[in-house]
């Protein structure tokens, strides 16, 4: 995951401490890994509650294609983000039913997207995530997440 969208994460995480806010993961894919370089915010028409997040789609799938032709088709969706403020950072049924129908519905364009929990770490008040990928029917917990420098995709 790229510095910047680390930071971005972040700002977001911050400004819905106590509701959930999220939105899409962006990046492109490097044989087996996935470099997430962009995350998209929820958009201003996004609903946050305490146990819900529903991210504005049209603010989202507008982002998305804005960076994939700036990036002349480069960068793609990887999958979403959301924060888990007050619970365990790891899927709801909901989190994985949307998540198989994202890997089964061709306008994704993915089969394995991924998903990236976040909260903030009530001892260290910094942002903790965990990551998961989801293969059609199964969810496998990414064990190893890597902060990169960001990357010149032009």
């Amino acid at each position: 995951m790229c510095e910047s969208a680390v930071t971005a994460m972040h700002s977001e995480i911050r400004k819905y401490r106590i509701c959930e806010t999220g939105g899409m993961l962006i990046g492109y894919r490097r044989d087996e890994q996935m470099v997430i370089t962009h995350i998209t915010g929820p958009g201003p028409n996004a609903r946050h509650r305490l146990f819900s997040f529903t991210r504005d789609t049209e603010f989202c799938n507008q982002e998305l294609e804005r960076l994939y032709f700036q990036s002349s088709g480069v960068l793609t969706y990887l999958g979403e983000w959301h924060t888990h403020p007050l619970g365990e950072l790891y899927p709801s049924a909901q989190d994985s039913r949307e998540m198989r129908a994202i890997a089964t519905t061709p306008s994704y364009q993915t089969t394995c997207p991924i998903l990236l929990l976040a909260k903030i770490d009530k001892r260290s008040d910094g942002p903790v995530a965990q990551c998961f990928r989801y293969v059609v029917n199964r969810k496998i917990s990414v064990p190893e997440m890597f902060i990169c420098s960001d990357v010149d995709i032009n």
